[in-house]
């Protein structure tokens, strides 16, 4: 297993939002004069507004900047054959949903996506409040991205594929009540 703290030029990482690679790795001092090993990082998919951008911080902060390395196609594959049997979270406040979106862990998104989409799914309008549509759009639109990349599918199947799941399990959910 690749460690987590270690990054070289060409590395994929993704935070809570998006999809970088690593563009540039250099060994400058920090402010209090120490030589630290500095990560340059730009989107993968540009918008207008991205073109140019290059960000950087200290290799020993990515981590706790929220970022991690991209999955592999083997991790992206179990997580979605998955979805079925995880658990769903239930999340009770905005700042817990803001906590569990930065902590960028598929592994705890997939439940928290997982909530969100039987609680749409169960309730009569079928529709969820403003906030958790927009958390469950976030999430659904970050790991689309994700996955998409590493297994060089389209977005549009990787989410069709997403959403078949969870339907799946939300009729499970409904078999189970």
């Amino acid at each position: 297993m690749q460690d987590q703290t270690v990054f070289s030029r060409g590395d994929y990482i993704v935070d809570y939002s998006r999809l970088y690679v690593v563009s540039e790795i250099k060994y400058q001092n920090n402010l209090a004069g120490k030589l630290k090993k500095y990560l340059y990082y730009q989107p993968v998919f540009k918008i207008d507004r991205d073109q140019g951008v290059v960000s950087g911080l200290p290799e020993e902060n990515v981590v706790k900047a929220g970022f991690r390395r991209v999955l592999t196609k083997d991790g992206v594959k179990k997580i979605i054959a998955d979805i079925k049997r995880i658990k769903a979270l239930e999340v009770v406040d905005y700042k817990e949903y803001k906590e569990l979106i930065f902590s960028n862990d598929p592994m705890v998104l997939i439940p928290l996506l997982k909530s969100l989409w039987v609680k749409k799914k169960q309730t009569s309008e079928k529709v969820l409040g403003r906030v958790d549509n927009e958390i469950a759009s976030t999430i659904l639109d970050h790991l689309t991205e994700e996955f998409a990349f590493v297994t060089k599918r389209p977005a549009k199947d990787i989410r069709k594929e997403i959403e078949k799941e969870l339907d799946a399990a939300t009729k499970q959910a409904e078999v189970g009540q």
